[in-house]
């Protein structure tokens, strides 16, 4: 699965959100992972932006659109 800042955004409100469990109106109640597992799904996540965004990046030197004259 492809993360984007977006995901590693809604990751560091979850982090900095104190409750750990959430009950619904309709009695369905869910629990936070550990902030353990939190932090690293957070550093995977990230890693995994990372990787992504410096291979869409051009590499030092490269032009696009131009060809060499010979």
């Amino acid at each position: 699965m492809a993360f984007t800042r977006a995901d590693l955004d809604k990751i560091d409100q979850v982090l900095l959100d104190p409750t750990k469990k959430v009950t619904f109106s309709d009695g369905r109640s869910s629990e936070k992972h550990s902030l353990d597992e939190l932090r690293r799904l957070r550093a995977e996540m990230k890693a995994e932006i990372t990787a992504d965004e410096s291979r869409a990046l051009p590499k030092k030197g490269f032009t696009i659109g131009r060809m060499p004259r010979r």
